[in-house]
């Protein structure tokens, strides 16, 4: 028997690890070369910010809306006698007739609603568009660094 086997002392961990190969990059590589790549990205982040405006009015927009709806229940539950309707520019009126009440109501959620309609087909054409320029800058960077990816790239799995 050894002496480490009789003082039972356990293997001692290497200080440094295994040497793990460094793939050097060339600082051109990491810089966009030319105006179309500084436009691809450019052109996502009006688009993911045109999106992201477009989603907030969309937010007010419904709460506008639910805002609307409740009061039009309240109206025609009898809670609200009165309301004040546009009479001009920057005038209003107070309407106690709840007919009138409704239809104005009913009118101003009907415009509402095909605004909201409109605003939700323009965020599927820009989210759209986001993913495609997302892609295109995706297939552009797989490109460009293809000669940096190791040869063996391999999922281990569950």
């Amino acid at each position: 028997m050894s002496k480490k086997q009789l003082s039972g002392e356990k293997k001692r961990k290497r200080s440094n690890p295994k040497a793990v190969k460094v793939i050097k990059m060339d600082k051109s590589d990491l810089k966009p070369v030319s105006q179309m790549e500084v436009n691809m990205f450019n052109t996502l982040i009006q688009m993911s910010n045109q999106f992201g405006k477009l989603k907030q009015q969309k937010a007010e927009y419904d709460m506008v809306l639910k805002s609307l709806k409740d009061k039009r229940k309240q109206v025609s539950q009898g809670k609200v006698s009165s309301i004040m309707l546009p009479f001009g520019k920057n005038k209003y009126y107070p309407c106690d007739d709840r007919k009138v009440i409704l239809k104005e109501l009913d009118a101003e959620i009907t415009i509402l609603s095909n605004a909201i309609k409109g605003v939700s087909g323009q965020l599927d054409q820009y989210l759209e568009g986001v993913i495609g320029q997302g892609l295109q800058i995706s297939q552009w960077a797989d490109a460009k660094f293809s000669k940096y990816k190791p040869e063996n790239t391999y999922s281990k799995g569950c």
